[in-house]
Formats: C-alpha cells, structure tokens, sequence
C-alpha cells in the first residue's frame, strides 16, 4: 500500500481466498474526541429531543422516576420549561387555509366526467373474471358508480 506520494505505508499478503485483508489499526489520537464527544451536557433539551419531543409534564414524570434509565443531575430533575423547539414549533403550526372552488363548476349532468381505472388484482372478482374496476363519477350530480 502507497501514500499519496509513493512511499511505501505496509505490505499486505493475499489471504487463503486471494483477498487482500487489512488488519484493524486502532487510532490513539481519536481518544480524546470521543471522551469529549460522551461528556455531552446532560440538559431537559437534550432529554426532550431523545425521548421524540416529549411534552413538558411527561418530560418530568420520566426524569422523576429514571424512566430513561439513566440517573440525572439534580439541574435536570428540576422542573423548568423547555426551551422553544424548531420541530414541535413546526408541528403546531396550523395549515395555510387552501382555497375551496365552487362545488360544481358544471351546468348540466354528464358536463364533466372522473374517472380512474385500477386493476390488475392478483385474486379474480365476482364470478371468476373481473381483475380490473372502473369507477366513474358525473361532477355536476355527484352520481358515481363501479363498472367491474
């Protein structure tokens, strides 16, 4: 195996399955990456976001009673709101109003007709044929009826 320069890193020898195997190197300098990346800040923000944006009453019977299986610091325990979430912010938010178009835009039956087709279904219908459904709608009468 070579560096971006040329020079020779190791040696590798193909395996019985004429594979060549890369033994595990285990990097020392990422050790204290990982201490600092366990010594996150245990916060009710935190416990919020871990427990799929709990509300705030079930966020304190959890910690009261170490449903999380974790004992927390007394700062933790201690109830006090949750900071605003993004997530349950944009959860909350009502829908835009979406503008309703008359209910029927037609004068007379048979004006404008819906329809759609589905099928092939795995199992045959009634009397042993009918793999495919139309169904048809008459947007002026509401009339709708299944053509198997």
């Amino acid at each position: 195996m070579l560096d971006s320069g040329g020079n020779l890193i190791t040696e590798i020898p193909k395996d019985h399955d004429n594979l060549y195997t890369l033994p595990p190197v285990i990097n020392y300098t990422a050790e204290p990456r990982i201490a600092a990346a366990n010594m996150v800040s245990e916060t009710r923000d935190l416990w919020h976001n871990r427990l799929g944006h709990i509300n705030d009453h079930d966020l304190n019977s959890a910690l009261e009673n170490s449903v999380t299986g974790i004992k927390q610091p007394a700062k933790i325990r201690r109830p006090s709101p949750i900071s605003p979430c993004d997530g349950c912010m944009l959860g909350k938010m009502p829908r835009g109003n979406i503008q309703r178009t008359s209910e029927s835009s037609t004068t007379r039956p048979l004006e404008i007709i819906h329809s759609d087709i589905s099928g092939p279904f795995p199992v045959d219908g009634i009397h042993g044929k009918s793999r495919y459904y139309i169904s048809i709608l008459d947007q002026h009468t509401r009339y709708s009826f299944v053509y198997l």
